[in-house]
């Protein structure tokens, strides 16, 4: 029961973190100032919400899981002590501070206080993007490894949480600033592709013994899947950048299906990532 409810945690909080972390960058960086005050109200600020409740939902899971006596036991004073003063404790913590950080980010915006906005986006994404190298298979690995975590996290997040803003650009109705803002994000996207290859890859080299491994056990097997799902989201990016945009605005319909296209398949690459993180790990 706790490593299902902990699982599910996992995938709506990378889901909250994605859109606090890129949704935000996104919002901040092409976003017409007209079109940014439904988005905050509608996509970022609820997000960042949700994401604080699953952060400590997801600490009182552990609890739970720790004290081994059904539901009551996630409220135990003791074992909630023993929790906090743990890296468990620590990571609610900093999730917390993060998630509160993009939120007052997202309110910043529609005030036209950019500035503001973006330092407290950075300070919140830092936040929020740490704790992954101190939790699970990854942290007894060297430190670089854990940055090239971290970095892999924050470009992952980056680019899931800025598809539905360029979603609704492409739905906007203009044109002109759905191609500008779709040509800037697939510049900046392709040396974020290149990053996420190169440190995804470093992951699984530090987190392998070997690619054969690939092919066995349930983590292996659920690794190849999610692969699978990566190219098939590389696939859709490259469609979107070398033939999509160029016809724009003649396909704006067709890119708005694809970028709803790549929202899905990123929820299925999420929902592996939980389950990876969760149920199974190296054998090593």
């Amino acid at each position: 029961m706790w490593e299902a409810a902990l699982a599910l945690n996992k995938w709506l909080l990378y889901g909250a973190l994605s859109v606090a972390v890129g949704g935000t960058a996104t919002v901040l960086l092409w976003t017409p100032r007209g079109d940014m005050r439904p988005l905050v109200k509608a996509y970022l600020v609820p997000a960042c919400i949700a994401g604080l409740l699953l952060s400590a939902a997801g600490f009182f899971i552990q609890v739970g899981a720790f004290a081994e006596s059904g539901l009551p036991g996630m409220f135990e004073p003791v074992y909630l002590s023993i929790l906090w003063q743990s890296p468990a404790g620590n990571v609610a913590l900093l999730q917390s501070l993060g998630f509160a950080a993009t939120a007052l980010a997202a309110l910043s915006l529609p005030l036209d206080r950019r500035r503001v906005a973006a330092a407290l986006w950075l300070l919140g994404a830092i936040l929020l993007l740490l704790p992954f190298g101190w939790r699970g298979h990854t942290a007894e690995l060297p430190l670089l490894t854990r940055a090239a975590l971290s970095l892999h996290v924050a470009v992952a997040a980056f680019w899931m949480g800025a598809l539905y803003p360029l979603w609704r650009l492409c739905r906007g109705g203009d044109p002109v600033q759905c191609r500008n803002g779709m040509e800037q994000f697939g510049r900046l996207a392709a040396w974020l592709v290149a990053l996420l290859v190169v440190c995804g890859t470093w992951l699984l080299y530090a987190l392998l013994d070997g690619w054969g491994q690939l092919l066995r056990g349930s983590y292996g097997l659920l690794l190849s899947l999610k692969l699978l799902f990566v190219g098939a989201l590389l696939l859709l990016a490259a469609q979107n950048k070398w033939q999509l945009v160029p016809r724009l605005p003649a396909l704006t319909g067709r890119l708005a299906r694809s970028i709803r296209t790549e929202i899905l398949v990123g929820a299925v690459i999420l929902l592996i990532t939980a389950l990876v993180t969760t149920l199974t790990g190296p054998q090593h």
